[in-house]
């Protein structure tokens, strides 16, 4: 018994097969593209997918601007280092407690966005869990995660934006106060996303 000769494939079936997993395939080779493409039932092109692709690239925006605004807090911090360090003398060896003090904030602040970076990497999202969809509204959550987390790109603008516009010749550091309130604010909003997940 001769085999039926295979169809040539259709670039359409192709394409269908592609945008939509459900589309029936009657071909072997687009049922295989079915497959690899929807990663044994991860649909692409599904809302909630798309919602969580969107979530983990404005995380990655928010902590790349917060890498910016650390690299520029260095270089304010190196110059301001330069300038306000006396040179070491018999008679004073060691920087002054106030030398120190102003040194250190910046440290710290410094240390407080490297956290939020950090916070922002090992952010949390939804795994694509279908049992915990059939309890969850797991969309809804994934907008909200997104809001928030264009909440966070947005402030990590402005406060790269602040740190960007200290001026290493000033003789206090009265000018990083904003800065910090910026960084509570984003310390607060990446509480609020967590709050959203423990919620859930």
């Amino acid at each position: 018994m001769m085999q039926p000769e295979p169809q040539p494939l259709m670039l359409e079936d192709i394409v269908a097969a592609l945008v939509d997993p459900r589309t029936p395939a009657t071909d072997l080779v687009t049922k295989t593209i079915q497959v690899a493409m929807s990663g044994f039932g991860y649909n692409f092109y599904d809302a909630r997918n798309v919602a969580r692709s969107n979530d983990a690239l404005v995380r990655e925006r928010a902590a790349g601007l917060l890498g910016e605004a650390t690299a520029a807090l260095t270089s304010f911090e190196r110059a301001y280092r330069e300038r306000i360090l006396p040179a070491a003398t018999r008679e004073s060896p060691f920087p002054s407690d106030d030398v120190m003090r102003r040194l250190r904030a910046l440290d710290a602040l410094r240390k407080r966005i490297e956290a939020v970076i950090s916070a922002l990497a090992s952010a949390e999202t939804p795994g694509n869990d279908a049992i915990w969809r059939r309890f969850r509204d797991e969309r809804a959550l994934l907008l909200q995660l997104v809001a928030a987390d264009v909440e966070l790109a947005t402030g990590a603008e402005r406060l790269r934006d602040g740190v960007r516009a200290l001026d290493p010749d000033q003789d206090d550091l009265a000018a990083i106060e904003p800065i910090k309130g910026q960084l509570t604010e984003l310390e607060r909003a990446l509480t609020g996303r967590h709050a959203l997940l423990r919620a859930a």
